[in-house]
This record gives C-alpha cells, sequence and structure tokens, in this order.
C-alpha cells in the first residue's frame, strides 16, 4: 500500500507515523520506504518559502492614474 506525499506531510512526528503503519498492517522494507519519505517530505516543508502579498490598488492613491 502506497501512501501519498500530502498524507505522510500530516504527521507531526516520527513514532505517530510509526503507529499509523503498524496499525494498518505496514511492515519490513514498505514501512521503512514511508519513513524515508516522510523524513524526505518533512525536510521540504521545513522551509517555509516567501509568499508575495498583493494589495489593492485605489486610483486616488496610485500615482499613475491621471485624475481629470
Amino acid at each position: 500500500m502506497k501512501i501519498s506525499n500530502d498524507k505522510l506531510a500530516l504527521f507531526k512526528n516520527k513514532a505517530e507515523l510509526e503507529n499509523y503503519l503498524k496499525i494498518n498492517g505496514i511492515s519490513g522494507s514498505a514501512a521503512s520506504d514511508h519513513l524515508a519519505t516522510w523524513e524526505k517530505v518533512k525536510s521540504k516543508r521545513a522551509v517555509p518559502k516567501a509568499k508575495k502579498k498583493t494589495t489593492m490598488v485605489v486610483t486616488e492613491t496610485d500615482k499613475s492614474v491621471e485624475i481629470k
């Protein structure tokens, strides 16, 4: 059974993921593959990207708009 990366990202720590895998009967190399994938997903999400904020431009305050 393959768990998607989005679902793996929901687990907060390794013990929580190990418990989930144990309950669902996933063990051996499949479990270690899921744990390795979780580590990769976790490390990618650790660095948040800077988001560009968009503001609303009002014609009265925008200097590039000519008012007649």
